[in-house]
């Protein structure tokens, strides 16, 4: 793992983005709502302060958009975005900076590792009014929700924490290639290299491995059978490694599951009950033997690791 690089060590910075709008998320009632601010703090490995999405584990802490993509035909609450920018960076606009790359502002102080695009989904479009949404498709040449993707903009984890304010400048830190390894731009593919992640006697949830991924919450439901057919083609140990709540084995076929047994007791695992809906598999001392990364081991890993 790479050591997070002293500020006496860093490189000079290049062009970069004014931030113009600052926004947190915040959930005063049942539903949440982006509040406009002119200044807030970033919390190191953890996200926004005060923000809903503040998660050490999760890839998708701060959400930075481009103003000048957004124009007159966007807001940014529509987006859920945190930070709105205006500029160039290194010569690319803020979505075509690729994954691993390190934006800080001119101090220092305050730095981001980018983790992927943030994908188009039903609920932000819903939040669009119908003559918008037909001015987003046209202009983005692409149907329904999707045409969304060229304004979405990238998500970022933070690496070092502090004050942000309105005017500030983020740059790219200087740099031959990004310092911290690439993650997929799909939400399967995140979940799947997650999963061979996950170290020998260890286990994961399947709703951890999703939210470490960064992937909709929804795939938590299907990522057992997804790594089920994975299994078909690969018998990697590590596909057996994840487990429901509590331990339980996910539901698949009595074949899947006898195989997971095995793999499960082949690496000193036990497992009780008889596979049914009354007395489900379910491993033992579950807490014990729970996979706990860092932030460091899931974000900042070096692109040369």
């Amino acid at each position: 793992m790479e050591e997070e690089e002293p500020a006496a060590k860093r490189a000079k910075l290049s062009d970069g983005g004014i931030v113009k709008s600052l926004l947190r998320k915040q959930k005063p009632d049942k539903k949440s709502v982006m509040v406009s601010v002119e200044t807030f703090t970033l919390v190191q490995h953890q996200g926004i302060e005060g923000d809903n999405s503040k998660n050490e584990q999760s890839p998708r802490q701060v959400l930075l958009v481009d103003a000048d993509k957004l124009a007159d035909l966007l807001t940014p609450e529509q987006l859920s975005a945190n930070i709105v920018v205006s500029g160039t960076f290194d010569g690319c606009t803020l979505q075509q900076l690729p994954s691993g790359t390190v934006l800080e502002d001119a101090k220092g102080s305050v730095r981001l590792r980018v983790t992927f695009e943030c994908e188009p989904c039903a609920t932000v479009w819903s939040r669009i009014d119908k003559e918008t949404q037909d001015q987003v498709k046209k202009e983005s040449n692409m149907k329904n929700f999707e045409a969304l993707q060229p304004y979405r903009g990238i998500l970022a984890t933070v690496i070092e924490g502090g004050e942000l304010a309105l005017g500030a400048c983020l740059r790219v830190s200087s740099s031959s290639k990004p310092p911290y390894a690439a993650l997929a731009e799909g939400a399967i593919q995140r979940c799947l290299d997650l999963v061979s992640r996950i170290p020998r006697g260890l286990l994961a949830e399947c709703g951890e491995v999703v939210t470490r991924a960064g992937a909709p919450s929804g795939l938590a439901r299907g990522l057992p059978g997804m790594l089920a057919r994975r299994r078909a083609e690969d018998d990697a140990p590590s596909l057996f490694r994840v487990v429901n709540r509590d331990g339980r084995l996910p539901g698949t076929s009595a074949e899947q599951h006898k195989k997971q047994v095995s793999a499960l007791e082949a690496e000193g695992h036990k497992v009780s009950g008889a596979g049914t809906k009354e007395s489900p598999f379910k491993v033992e001392r579950f807490e014990d033997v729970r996979w706990r990364p860092t932030h460091q081991e899931l974000f900042l890993q070096s692109a040369q690791s």
